[in-house]
């Protein structure tokens, strides 16, 4: 049953992703900045040389035409998505930089990586879980770095830009899919089916005291067991292990107006699964 498959190792390495631990790392990144896109693949592309259990593939083409990457956590060697269908494998699906000016994901993805693949009590949570990383979706934007995109957010001095090659917003095309981005991510979803999809983000500028907010796919669109398990397992469980790590999370909200006599503040479900409804793609951390 697909309830059962999201349980257990899925869980955990989702947990994983919202506070990594980037213990004794040979690698790590230098002051306040992010890596560009060219770093982050050979960074990937060394993981894949240099373990048995990782995978680097090339899975279509970015509207500017650099390739876009996925990279593929298997503790079997095995990296075919139907063969580990066929075996049982449950999959969790983390897409990065579909906003490149938000790098955080791209960022914690490559500690977690590195984090699995370097740790053999780690690595045990993918025994019954394959990890599937989009290093980088939007390829162009990440392309484009300056200093004067997202001024207010606190994050590293030089970043992508929001937009893609052909000036789209990725996180608005799910649904018209006008960009060759969007065709290769609906592909590979259908494909590897993930059983957690985990899409990326950074607030722009928010000033509050959470460090993380958390919007998950509405439960309407879920099979009634999923969305009790999401409700009353998975989203307590992820503020539990937050709570527990002293990082502060809420939920998803916007802030309205920008003056403190007109301000006010709104949560809704505004962005879409992968099943693709109005806008973009979630849930989003």
């Amino acid at each position: 049953m697909r309830l059962r498959k999201v349980q257990g190792g899925a869980f955990a390495i989702a947990c994983s992703l919202w506070c990594t631990i980037a213990a004794a790392q040979a690698w790590t990144f230098q002051g306040d900045t992010t890596p560009t896109w060219e770093q982050v693949i050979a960074r990937y592309r060394d993981l894949d040389e240099h373990h048995r259990g990782a995978k680097l593939f090339e899975i279509g083409k970015d509207d500017g035409g650099s390739p876009i990457h996925l990279f593929v956590i298997s503790d079997g060697g095995v990296f075919g998505p139907d063969s580990l269908k066929a075996r049982g494998k449950r999959v969790l699906f983390i897409n990065n930089g579909i906003h490149p000016g938000e790098p955080d994901g791209i960022d914690a993805s490559l500690l977690l990586a590195q984090a699995l693949l370097e740790s053999d009590q780690l690595m045990g949570l993918t025994v019954n879980t394959v990890v599937c990383i989009v290093p980088v979706y939007n390829v162009s934007g990440a392309l484009v770095r300056d200093t004067t995109f997202r001024v207010d957010q606190n994050g590293p001095r030089v970043h992508g830009q929001r937009a893609n090659a052909r000036n789209l917003d990725l996180n608005r095309d799910l649904v018209k899919v006008d960009s060759r981005n969007t065709q290769t991510l609906l592909q590979v979803l259908r494909r590897w089916d993930p059983d957690i999809f985990i899409d990326t983000h950074v607030s722009n500028g928010a000033d509050h005291q959470y460090v993380m907010e958390l919007l998950t796919t509405h439960p309407a669109k879920l099979d009634p067991e999923v969305a009790a398990y999401l409700d009353g397992t998975l989203v307590p469980g992820l503020y539990k292990w937050m709570d527990r790590k002293k990082i502060a999370m809420c939920p998803y909200f916007e802030t309205v107006e920008r003056t403190p006599s007109k301000a006010s503040w709104s949560s809704s479900i505004r962005h879409a699964t992968p099943r693709a409804t109005p806008r973009s793609s979630t849930p989003s951390v």
